[in-house]
């Protein structure tokens, strides 16, 4: 199992409330800073598809099931090869999508691996209004409410093959699961499609 920072691990919607490197939001960013609607602002370089499976089989703006999202970044968790977080904005920011892939090479890293991605997400809902297992991967939990800014959330995530993986939906209304659950189930029929 490689450790990887709960803080770095599904950051990226933190951001909204300004993530410094902490699981703490930071006072001193301002809230959706990063996200530009043309996706390119703050924008770290793309990991390269040759070297990295991750980048590989995350989702693109063309998964996104709705119009008007771009790309906001791209890079490794944490530094960490084979891994790989990216974040898509409304062009409203109204709506920010996290999706994170972890590969493994073993089967015997995934479990916790899976633990700390699980624990990571369930703690960035605030108040869970629900929570479940939906039919994706081949393990999956789901955690739907609020963040600590009362913003709806629905944090879910899920093992394929040698993959952890992690979908995040932060919108200024309600939590959107069904939106959610389109995209964990797109980023798994696309980790499916390279296994």
């Amino acid at each position: 199992m490689r450790v990887y920072g709960i803080a770095a691990l599904l950051c990226a919607c933190a951001a909204l409330a300004g993530c410094s490197g902490n699981s703490s939001p930071s006072s001193s960013a301002s809230p959706r800073a990063s996200a530009s609607p043309a996706g390119t602002e703050g924008a770290s370089p793309a990991p390269s598809a040759a070297t990295n499976a991750a980048a590989t089989v995350n989702l693109s703006v063309a998964d996104i099931p709705e119009s008007g999202f771009s790309q906001v970044s791209d890079g490794p968790l944490a530094g960490h090869p084979q891994t790989d977080q990216r974040t898509f904005a409304s062009a409203d920011g109204s709506v920010i999508i996290e999706a994170d892939v972890i590969v493994e090479s073993a089967q015997s890293a995934i479990a916790g691996d899976y633990s700390q991605a699980r624990t990571a997400a369930h703690g960035r809902v605030a108040a869970v209004s629900s929570s479940g297992k939906p039919s994706i991967g081949e393990q999956a939990d789901e955690y739907a409410g609020t963040t600590s800014t009362g913003k709806g959330l629905v944090a879910i995530t899920f093992v394929r093959s040698l993959t952890v993986d992690a979908v995040l939906v932060e919108t200024a209304g309600a939590a959107d699961t069904a939106l959610a659950e389109q995209l964990a189930t797109a980023l798994d029929a696309r980790v499916q499609s390279y296994s």
